[in-house]
């Protein structure tokens, strides 16, 4: 598929080549893995009150009042995040109180989209795909959005999807990127709020790094490294969290020999004043009996 086709499904610009990750529970890892698999929540179902504010809107519909949300109650969203580094924050919040059980998948919108565009679930059970960045305002500014919906169909379904990315600055440290679908068909696998697709391709090809929790214990560790290498995940796609590993090279506070003080010197510490007596008390031999005769 050619760039300009790929980018005619992205919102807020062109960022195809751009890393995003994704956090999930390994419980739904595992079955996205094992079987090629891509889960998406019901967007009515997000907890976030202006996500849920625009599918209350009163709306009409030939002639029939209806709200926005039974107009779009068949699309589905997935959260990503374009932060590369490491966030507490996220690993707790998208962990639903399970930050031990969870990893963090990356990949690149392009390859997810292809993943998406190109799947048979897509040609034949889908309306429309959309991926893009987040746009946040302050509230002030949403609600605005929200008093100039169109009243009439189809205006109001596409303004209510295009609001999906649209969210407060107060979740603006999340760098959120949206996944956005329409399901068309009756025969896509439904349960509990949850959509689930094929993926064309696998996703050994697609995620371009696993990272366990930065809580995971190492059995949990030890039997997803066993799947993933099985499903051909290579090894140095791999990897631990290091958030909250111990820092490395730590010099104590007193230091007892010269090679502690060349080493201390050596990365940019010099000594206080206060050390370097203390390290010369204990360095110098204390006179003995015979030394002094």
């Amino acid at each position: 598929m050619t760039k300009e086709k790929l980018l005619s499904y992205v919102v807020n610009g062109d960022f195809l080549e751009k890393k995003i990750h994704h956090i999930v529970r390994t419980d739904h890892f595992k079955k996205m893995v094992e079987g090629d698999l891509l889960f998406l929540k019901k967007v009515t179902d997000w907890e976030d009150p202006y996500d849920a504010a625009i599918l209350k809107l009163d709306i009409d519909y030939n002639g029939t009042p209806t709200t926005l949300s039974e107009q779009i109650k068949e699309i589905y969203g997935q959260c990503w995040s374009e932060r590369d580094s490491e966030c507490d924050g996220l690993w707790r919040v998208y962990s639903n109180n399970r930050a031990n059980d969870v990893v963090r998948i990356t990949t690149s919108v392009r390859k997810l989209l292809e993943a998406v565009l190109y799947s048979s679930a897509h040609q034949k059970d889908f309306k429309d795909v959309s991926i893009g960045k987040i746009c946040y305002e302050t509230e002030e500014e949403l609600r605005k959005r929200l008093v100039f919906c169109p009243y009439e169909l189809p205006d109001a379904v596409g303004w209510g999807k295009a609001f999906l990315f649209h969210k407060r600055k107060e979740f603006s440290y999340e760098n959120e990127v949206r996944l956005i679908y329409s399901v068309a068909n009756s025969n896509v696998k439904k349960e509990g709020g949850i959509c689930e697709i094929p993926i064309y391709g696998n996703w050994a090809d697609i995620i371009e790094q696993v990272q366990f929790s930065p809580w995971m214990c190492t059995c949990k560790k030890d039997e997803l490294r066993k799947l993933l290498l099985k499903s051909k995940f290579k090894e140095e796609t791999i990897v631990s969290s290091s958030l909250y590993e111990k820092p490395i090279g730590c010099i104590p506070v007193k230091l007892y020999n010269d090679e502690a003080q060349k080493l201390y010197h050596s990365i940019g510490n010099p000594l206080s004043k206060e050390q370097e007596e203390y390290r010369q008390t204990i360095s110098t031999p204390e006179a003995t009996p015979e030394s002094e005769s």
